[in-house]
């Protein structure tokens, strides 16, 4: 008791059942105030009180502290706080800036009573700050980092904080990421995530595309008409960081694009809207039980030319890609195909 005492200089203890650390030092984390010790002091020595607050264990030591203030006539106005039950004693609830026996700090209510009939000091007003919170338009772009595309040592920095490898080798100001989830389809492995940026740095940082490895797409929520189109590239051989810097310098700062799946995984995104006479289309709700020469077939009957079928099956989304030549009657980056086959029946 008495070294808890000495380290308190003054300050009142507080006690808690059932543990080794039974006191412990609890005040309101305020300037002007003073222990009930040091106002008895100043009352019986006839000393005006120091503070403009006096914090005792409880509301009994608060009626012996006032009981003795009126035995020695004191007109000071100091508030007397505490916590727990009243009893009956006239109070008020008042909220201070508090820190426990551990240094936490959080704002606490104390009751407060007047020491005399003087009253009790007003507490301060709470402070307002000048500070008006910028009005942020945030947009969301879809991130992949293939394993592939990047070095070793790269890829252990992606595994253990993707955006932290996002910010260091796309720089920009991003506000924020989610969703980071690790994707492996056919011995590919691609860690995706989705990250926020101001409106104002979105167009600059789709610019980026490509670098480190690091492919950013829009989503469809934000795409428009003048989106830039995809002229994907083959591998020439080349396999990983080669079929990257292939493209790249292919590209001549274009953006790159990236898509899973395929032998033709890197693209360049060109803003030209002139349409080539050939690309490539993502063919959706293929029937499962079609066959490669089904899709080819229907694709032919549409007018298309010199078709051929990168990716026969897709996924769940059930999708096919191919390559062809349009018809010149087609002037639009996607088509619908009216078909009618005797195996879909």
């Amino acid at each position: 008791m008495k070294h808890v005492q000495a380290k308190a200089n003054g300050k009142p203890l507080a006690f808690r059942k059932g543990g080794a650390k039974a006191l412990g030092i609890r005040v309101p984390f305020e300037q002007n105030f003073a222990s009930a010790a040091l106002a008895r002091q100043q009352l019986q020595n006839d000393v005006p009180i120091s503070a403009q607050w006096i914090q005792v264990q409880d509301a009994k030591e608060a009626q012996r502290l006032l009981d003795l203030a009126r035995v020695y006539d004191c007109k000071a106005k100091v508030g007397v706080v505490f916590q727990g039950p009243t009893d009956k004693l006239a109070c008020k609830p008042m909220k201070f800036a508090s820190v426990s026996s551990t240094g936490q700090k959080a704002v606490a209510t104390w009751h407060v009573t007047a020491l005399t009939a003087s009253g009790s000091p007003e507490q301060q007003g709470t402070l307002k700050s000048t500070f008006k919170a910028p009005d942020r338009q945030l947009q969301i772009l879809r991130v992949s980092i293939p394993k592939i595309f990047v070095e070793p040592k790269g890829w252990r920095e992606v595994t253990q904080d993707p955006f932290c490898f996002l910010c260091k080798h796309v720089d920009v100001p991003w506000h924020s990421s989610q969703q980071q989830k690790l994707q492996e389809l056919k011995q590919e492995t691609v860690l995706q995530e989705y990250a926020k940026i101001e409106h104002s740095k979105y167009v600059e940082v789709l610019k980026k595309s490509g670098a480190a490895g690091i492919f950013l797409d829009e989503l469809a929520s934000y795409r428009s008409q003048d989106s830039a189109r995809v002229v994907w590239h083959n591998p020439d051989n080349a396999e990983g960081l080669a079929y990257l810097k292939q493209v790249q310098v292919k590209a001549i700062s274009q953006p790159l694009a990236f898509r899973k799946g395929g032998a033709k995984g890197l693209g360049i995104r060109q803003h030209d809207q002139s349409m080539p006479d050939s690309g490539s289309w993502r063919v959706r709700g293929v029937p499962v039980q079609w066959y490669e020469e089904d899709l080819k077939a229907a694709i032919t009957g549409a007018g298309f030319t010199n078709v051929e079928i990168i990716i026969a099956k897709g996924t769940q989304e059930n999708h096919s890609w191919c390559d062809c030549k349009r018809p010149s009657a087609s002037a639009s980056r996607s088509f619908w195909l009216k078909l009618a086959c005797p195996r879909c029946t």
